[in-house]
């Protein structure tokens, strides 16, 4: 492989002369001017011909990528987007896309008041959450890089209630609010 000749000795004292060339390219090759990595699909072809009698010649090639980004996680509400921890009161539509291949979607759900550690449920892009409470979403390409998205849905208004004063009145004394904002 390294485009010398080698020459193969045998008992019958035949000879077979093997001469390898290959295409190929330096990591500077992946490069723009700047020194940032070109992402993409690159070819790597190789190929011989063994002189034997008739000369034999085969060429193989093999394919890669170079994909530097992580997969885009949209989690859409209407022709809207949400940031990561945002909160609303509408369904959320997740959706994923990445450069190359089709990534991994998983989530997990809680009702408590802290958000899910990890994701561990199996989704499709453009799959719709309606139920209250927060998420975590996460998406993986093929090549193990990740995007996390956190949200809450709280479809719930807060409760808000007085006591020592009625509604429209008038009081001297203690009057205390009190309310729940507690997600579903």
């Amino acid at each position: 492989p390294d485009g010398s000749s080698r020459v193969y000795s045998f008992p019958n004292k035949s000879y077979i002369k093997e001469h390898f060339s290959y295409t190929i390219f330096s990591a500077d090759d992946l490069k723009k001017e700047n020194g940032e990595v070109i992402e993409g699909q690159y070819t790597v072809q190789a190929s011989g011909i063994i002189y034997a009698g008739n000369n034999q010649s085969q060429t193989n090639s093999f394919s890669f990528y170079v994909n530097l980004n992580a997969p885009t996680l949209n989690l859409n509400v209407g022709s809207s987007l949400l940031s990561s921890f945002d909160i609303t009161r509408s369904n959320v539509t997740v959706t994923a896309s990445d450069t190359y291949g089709v990534p991994t979607l998983q989530y997990d759900h809680s009702t408590e008041d802290v958000f899910p550690s990890f994701a561990s449920q199996n989704i499709s892009s453009g799959t719709t959450f309606s139920e209250e409470g927060r998420y975590l979403v996460k998406a993986t390409d093929n090549f193990g890089r990740e995007t996390i998205k956190y949200f809450i849905i709280d479809k719930t208004a807060p409760t808000l209630s007085l006591s020592g004063v009625t509604n429209g009145g008038i009081s001297n004394g203690t009057v205390t609010a009190s309310w729940s904002t507690s997600i579903g």
